[in-house]
């Protein structure tokens, strides 16, 4: 049973993201964007959604936080990944906004490194990072969060010269 600790510290996450998204719309709306920066908010607002949905599915299972969400962007052979680490909500620790390793990251080609969060809202941490691949093939990319919790998604690279 969930406590109301619990309830809260999930209204707390899901209220401010919904705040994040608010301010982004009315900072869009008072300047004029390149095509880049309209793609790259809505990479980011699409990961965002995936949060939210992991928040609804974790909800109905029983769990506290989801596991680590995130999108894939492919250009040519650079991924890139955004989203989100949640971590569980305990009383006696308090979470420190920055740049903090916030889970590691297995990129399925030999590659692994650590999660660094660009911002926080409540208990959840945002990232994005990028990598390079030099060879073509299919690549099972793995985020771990401290918890041990991890999502995987599978990418296909096709590198050209």
């Amino acid at each position: 049973m969930t406590s109301s600790i619990t309830k809260l510290s999930i209204v707390a996450n899901i209220v401010a993201l919904l705040l994040v998204n608010f301010m982004f719309v009315d900072l869009a709306s008072a300047q004029e964007l390149t095509v880049e920066q309209t793609t790259n908010d809505y990479y980011r607002l699409k990961a965002k959604v995936a949060y939210l949905t992991a928040w609804v599915e974790a909800l109905r299972e029983g769990e506290q936080t989801p596991a680590p969400t995130f999108i894939t962007i492919l250009d040519a052979n650079t991924v890139t990944l955004v989203g989100t680490i949640t971590r569980n909500p305990r009383p006696d620790v308090v979470e420190v906004c920055g740049p903090l390793s916030k889970g590691t990251l297995d990129w399925g080609d030999g590659t692994t490194g650590s999660i660094v969060g660009l911002g926080c809202a409540g208990d959840a941490s945002t990232f994005e990072v990028q990598h390079v691949y030099t060879e073509s093939g299919s690549y099972e990319i793995k985020v771990k969060d401290h918890e041990q919790r991890s999502t995987t998604r599978v990418v296909a690279v096709n590198v050209t010269d």
